[in-house]
């Protein structure tokens, strides 16, 4: 008996020098940071649900071990603290003793609040996260939902990483949003209709972050109803909306406004130059209503973190 006690002991203490041990003291604590390069340059606005108005301020996270699907840390959330420092709510979690760590974060923490649903969101070994979505093709169906952001960092280690993991998010969605430059005082804006718009694909982290089998044509309507004309232009009248990034046939993209002038109702149509939107872009388009309606759009870097650079 007292054998095979000291026999299961031994093999205990063989077992805890397994590669994957959690280290046990403060100084072997995983640490996160949310890399500068995330902040928006001086004053720009950047027009993403996360910007200077929205700040990121809580995260989950996920530690794969090194070229494995097996989790180490799993769907723990992260908080920043009163002194911008990003802590695990909960308790600290600590490095492995030999093992490499992949860590996948995304934003928002409340998935419920976002356009990204947990059970379409999956990892592999060698393409890194990745997600599928269908985008709801309205501004109603996007009330209260938030863009999706997330961050991949590889082969991180205590010994390179004790002072912290660096995380840079990425935006893989673009965004719009309308202004109006000119309007006859008074008239009303319905909404406004993007003819054509892909609303469902699948996001890969890769070797070369993409979209793929984008689908779900269909038309992108986004409900105005206000009164405008007056005041000072430019106007923003709506937005920022979610939208995948994508291609435009021959270059071209059809814009429908709804509105209501003096009594009078009327859609007014006009056709954009643009050939695509591309991940981390908003698309602003400026609209001016006369005796006809013209569209113009203009293009700005939502993200002008030097990391997000694929």
């Amino acid at each position: 008996m007292l054998l095979s006690l000291l026999t299961a002991g031994l093999l205990a203490g063989c077992s805890a020098d397994d590669s994957t041990e959690r280290g046990t003291t403060s100084q072997d604590a995983i640490r996160l940071e949310v890399t500068n390069d995330w902040q928006a340059v001086n004053g720009t606005r950047a027009a993403t649900i996360y910007d200077d108005a929205t700040p990121l301020t809580s995260f989950r996270t996920y530690a794969y071990v090194d070229d494995t699907d097996t989790e180490y840390i799993s769907d723990a959330l992260v908080e920043q603290g009163v002194d911008s420092s990003w802590g695990f709510v909960g308790g600290d979690y600590f490095w492995p003793k030999l093992n490499n760590l992949n860590f996948f974060a995304y934003a928002p923490s409340d998935l419920d609040k976002s356009l990204v649903s947990k059970g379409d969101i999956s990892y592999s070994p060698a393409s890194g996260p990745s997600f599928s979505v269908a985008l709801p093709a309205s501004s109603a169906g996007q009330e209260g939902k938030s863009e999706f952001i997330y961050a991949y960092e590889t082969n991180k280690n205590k010994a390179n990483d004790a002072v912290g993991v660096k995380l840079a998010f990425h935006h893989p969605f673009a965004t719009l949003s309308f202004k109006l430059s000119k309007a006859h005082p008074g008239v009303t804006i319905n909404s406004i209709k993007l003819k054509d718009v892909l609303t469902t694909g699948t996001f890969t982290h890769g070797s070369t972050p993409q979209w793929a089998s984008l689908d779900g044509k269909q038309d992108f309507l986004a409900t105005i109803g206000g009164e405008f004309g007056s005041g000072t232009f430019p106007q923003e009248i709506g937005g920022p909306y979610v939208v995948l990034p994508q291609n435009f046939a021959g270059g071209k993209q059809t814009i429908e406004v709804s509105c209501t002038d003096h009594g009078s109702e009327e859609v007014m149509v006009a056709e954009v130059n643009i050939p695509k939107w591309e991940s981390g872009y908003q698309y602003a388009y400026t609209l001016t209503l006369d005796s006809y309606l013209t569209v113009t759009t203009l293009t700005i870097d939502i993200n002008p973190w030097k990391k997000y650079e694929w």
